[in-house]
């Protein structure tokens, strides 16, 4: 499967959108509306230091299982298993759209 297809990544998009982005920013600051009352500071996605020694299986088991001793829900209901690798894939995107190909 191609990761970078445009339909699949748009679809990734929107559940980041509709999921992540309150916490996590649209761009993966970290800075979304909600994220001043979470418990710990939701991670920016568009950090590439962060993101260069994130594995993509633990970023799928985050988004699966939930973040343990933070406000990130369980996701695992409500994804299916190719829904959550699309996010993983979308979230590569939020670090270096530029090389990806998203246009911003």
């Amino acid at each position: 499967m191609n990761w970078r297809a445009p339909d699949r990544l748009a679809q990734a998009e929107a559940l980041y959108n509709q999921n992540c982005a309150a916490c996590h920013g649209q761009y993966g600051g970290g800075d979304g509306p909600a994220a001043g009352t979470t418990v710990e500071e939701p991670v920016a996605f568009a950090d590439a230091g962060y993101m260069f020694e994130m594995r993509g299986d633990v970023l799928y088991a985050k988004i699966r299982r939930g973040g343990m001793g933070t406000d990130m829900p369980n996701f695992g209901t409500l994804f299916t298993q190719d829904e959550t690798w699309a996010l993983v894939d979308y979230l590569w995107t939020l670090t270096a759209p530029a090389a990806t190909g998203i246009q911003r």
